[in-house]
């Protein structure tokens, strides 16, 4: 029989600072094998990309807080759940189901409805303005707009809000990142620890209002000095200030993501952004392992000219990449030898074709070969298997591992 979870037990953590939630990826991918890094690399690039669009779109509407939950898939679901800490067998088996059913992605056909009952609103809208129709119409379209509204977000009748879409994960990975929860807490499970309490949420919303806290540990190299929650000893305006210098970092490592899953920008319009003997990218390059720097140290204990400094390097970082970006699409591989350049051309084509679902695993081992082979021409603007496997299909397929 299969066991369940206590009744009493904290509530699966479907919500988590971004830090938080960076910080147990980072941890948990340098303690998994290179299988389960996979993995843990998938959802990191993921939380990358939908933290950077949450990001912005709350700075537009000026409710941005770097301390603010973000959606955790899940991968940082089991890597944050105390309960793991103590559980084995079945019942650790039965913890680990109810994590991933918990944060399951929102069926698509939800997300495809939204968009039909939007255009159903407005034909319903234009029929009613032209044919004057009884009350029917006006029904019709207070139930689209209501139900678009419970589609999208079915707890944020304020805002319509499309929920993060975080890929899913065997119950054999799940497993296996459940055996390194333990090693990553650094608090006894019992307190769970002192640091941040998540909501439960089950339409994944990070701002859900709930009863139910289950309680995060703290991780990270300063995880006796820092905490998520916060102190007296940092003013409000300081906590916002640092929460802007790791969103900077977390744009900049969302551009380069975006830089590398796009094939026509890495082969052929920008591969100069690899060239590290280029002064303007080898400038960009040091500005940014400054900002890494400056961002790590800061504490809620940081002084004014830590924080000063620390936003000094956002500035200076964000700034480099904007110059080394149209630098690089400026000269594209005008500046490259014709061997590169026509190796570039080729690998284009030859990752696209690895990339493509529709390609026939039998061709595989070829194209593997042909890439590195071509690779081997890349001297100015080096490109490795480690690159590709990032993109897509190759990683969901694990098309590099199948000829291993």
């Amino acid at each position: 029989m299969e066991a369940t979870p206590a009744a009493d037990a904290p509530p699966v953590v479907t919500a988590a600072p971004r830090e938080l939630g960076c910080d147990a990826l980072d941890r948990a991918l340098k303690a998994a094998p290179p299988a389960l890094g996979d993995v843990i690399a998938r959802e990191k690039l993921y939380s990358h990309t939908w933290q950077r669009n949450e990001i912005q779109a709350r700075r537009a509407a000026d409710r941005y807080d770097g301390a603010a939950p973000m959606p955790t898939g899940p991968v940082q679901a089991i890597l944050l759940d105390p309960l793991l800490t103590t559980l084995t067998g079945d019942q650790r088996v039965a913890r680990v189901q109810q994590i991933l059913h918990e944060t399951k992605p929102v069926p698509r056909w939800r997300q495809a409805a939204t968009a039909l009952l939007v255009l159903a609103c407005v034909a319903g809208l234009t029929a009613l303005i032209v044919f004057r129709p009884p009350l029917l119409w006006g029904l019709l379209i207070t139930t689209g707009i209501m139900g678009t509204m419970m589609i999208v977000s079915p707890r944020r009748h304020g805002r319509l809000t499309v929920p993060a879409r975080y890929p899913t994960i065997s119950l054999d990975d799940a497993l296996q990142l459940a055996a390194l929860t333990p090693k990553l807490w650094q608090t006894p499970p019992a307190p769970f620890g002192t640091v941040w309490t998540a909501p439960r949420s089950t339409d994944r919303n990070p701002e859900s209002p709930s009863d139910s806290r289950a309680q995060l540990p703290l991780f990270g190299k300063n995880s006796a000095q820092r905490e998520v929650a916060p102190s007296a000893s940092a003013s409000e305006a300081d906590r916002r200030r640092i929460a802007e210098v790791h969103a900077a970092v977390a744009e900049l490592d969302a551009e380069w993501l975006d830089y590398q899953l796009d094939l026509h920008a890495w082969f052929l319009a920008k591969p100069q952004l690899r060239n590290l003997n280029d002064p303007i990218i080898k400038a960009y390059r040091q500005a940014e392992a400054e900002l890494r720097d400056r961002a790590d140290e800061l504490t809620e204990n940081s002084t004014e000219q830590q924080i000063a400094d620390a936003q000094d390097a956002a500035r200076h970082a964000l700034k480099a990449w904007n110059t080394a970006n149209r630098h690089a699409m400026k000269i594209g591989v005008s500046t490259l030898s014709p061997t590169e350049d026509a190796a570039l051309h080729r690998l284009h084509g030859l990752v696209s074709q690895l990339n493509d679902r529709t390609t026939p695993k039998a061709m595989w081992p070829q194209l593997i070969n042909a890439i590195s082979r071509t690779m081997t021409k890349l001297t100015t603007v080096p490109c490795t298997l480690a690159d590709i496997a990032k993109l897509p299909v190759i990683e969901s397929e694990s098309r590099l591992r199948a000829i291993e």
